[in-house]
């Protein structure tokens, strides 16, 4: 379980490692202390799950992660794939999960592309990658420029 405390952004424990790995899976659990409600625009930005980078000290180089948001509209939890690509921000709707659903992720780095599924739905991003190259593990991180407005709870376990 990764906790993400009210008023910070980055999640306790930390996530510190790497991998010459080219296929993660992770499941992952929400709870009712995913809602939020922001009551601004600031609802809509993308809150960042877990994925891997290609540099040591940057997200905002190469970076693959999935990120989430709770939709005030729908009730329910936006799942993305969210990156960078040579600085460049990107991303894209995958699904949409309900409170408590279990969802499996997996990011996949093919010779020309990255891979993000969501349960049985796919995004691919072009993407050279250099067979067995190092990757940083992103951990769980709160916001945008908004910090947790209470304490988040997730489960997420790697496979």
């Amino acid at each position: 379980m990764y906790t993400i405390l009210k008023n910070c952004h980055y999640s306790i424990p930390p996530k510190l490692c790497f991998s010459f790995k080219e296929n993660f899976k992770w499941l992952v659990q929400w709870n009712d202390s995913c809602k939020y409600d922001l009551q601004s625009v600031d609802q809509w930005d993308i809150n960042k799950l877990c994925g891997l980078r290609m540099n040591l000290f940057s997200n905002h180089i190469n970076s693959f992660r999935f990120g989430w948001l709770y939709n005030t509209k729908t009730s329910l939890i936006d799942i993305y794939a969210y990156y960078y690509i040579n600085k460049k921000r990107s991303f894209s709707k995958i699904d949409s999960n309900s409170i408590n659903d279990i969802t499996l992720l997996e990011l996949n780095f093919l010779s020309n592309s990255v891979q993000f599924k969501v349960n049985s739905k796919s995004f691919i991003v072009d993407f050279k990658n250099e067979t067995k190259s190092i990757k940083y593990y992103s951990g769980l991180y709160f916001g945008g420029n908004r910090p947790a407005p209470h304490t988040i709870k997730i489960i997420i376990l790697e496979q």
